[in-house]
């Protein structure tokens, strides 16, 4: 009897510290790899989703800066138009748009609006010159050489002698167009007022 408790004992035991395979977690299981590959799956499809996203929101803002720079550029030249060609005045309206579109990203719509500005002033409307003398002078430290030339000339057909030390260093600047704007304006605002 003590014989037969004791093994039965043992036996008891053993099962406690080594237990069956159905109670052992099954790590490599099929079950278990099966979940690990569906987690996996979800982490990349997650990844290239959010790739996605990312692509077509630069894109769309690429596109948008693209149709806002193409707006402005065909707004700015209808502006010029007007004045170069029908020979007509800016309205309020039109002249407050070419001085917004002098802050545009494309510089020959920054160029052409100012000269559309600045003519509409020199012809129809002088009292407009307070308005516009100081984008033009703004423009002149443009990044774009182009942009700063226009402005050099705007502001002597400005005649804003308030300018003259302003345009002064232009005439050691690097590119000789510029350097030619500059003298041609300061010829202009050093020049005596025609009588009236």
């Amino acid at each position: 009897m003590l014989d037969y408790n004791t093994s039965e004992l043992r036996s008891h035991m053993a099962a406690e510290v080594n237990p069956s395979e159905e109670e052992q977690p099954r790590s490599g299981s099929p079950r278990s790899g099966a979940g690990r590959l569906l987690l996996l799956w979800c982490a990349a499809v997650g990844l290239v989703v959010a790739a996605l996203a990312s692509a077509g929101w630069y894109g769309w803002q690429r596109w948008s800066a693209a149709k806002t720079a193409e707006n402005d550029a065909r707004a700015a030249g209808e502006l010029h138009h007007k004045l170069a060609v029908t020979n007509q005045p800016l309205t309020d309206d039109e002249f407050a748009a070419a001085l917004a579109l002098c802050d545009a990203a494309d510089p020959e719509t920054r160029f052409t609006a100012l000269l559309a500005a600045t003519a509409d002033t020199v012809r129809y409307h002088p009292e407009r010159k307070a308005q516009v003398v100081p984008v033009a002078a703004r423009l002149m430290a443009d990044r774009e050489r182009v942009v700063r030339e226009k402005a050099l000339r705007c502001l002597g057909s400005l005649r804003a002698r308030e300018h003259i030390e302003l345009i002064r260093p232009s005439l050691q600047a690097a590119d000789p167009r510029e350097r030619k704007a500059a003298e041609e304006a300061l010829a202009k605002l050093e020049a005596p007022d025609a009588p009236k």
